[in-house]
């Protein structure tokens, strides 16, 4: 069983993609600079719709 800090909700957006959303927070999974690279880091974002999140 994991604590709540690590508990995420996936749901998808009305235009079919998804968002990782942290259940404290409130924040998405957003992907630092939008940069489509290996290894780049992820950081919890507020909603804007860019693709990297």
């Amino acid at each position: 069983m994991s604590s709540k800090p690590q508990r995420w909700n996936i749901d998808a957006t009305e235009d079919g993609f998804f968002e990782i959303r942290s259940q404290v927070s409130g924040f998405v999974l957003d992907v630092d600079g939008c940069l489509p690279v290996d290894g780049q880091n992820v950081q919890q974002w507020e909603t804007n719709g860019a693709d990297c999140q």
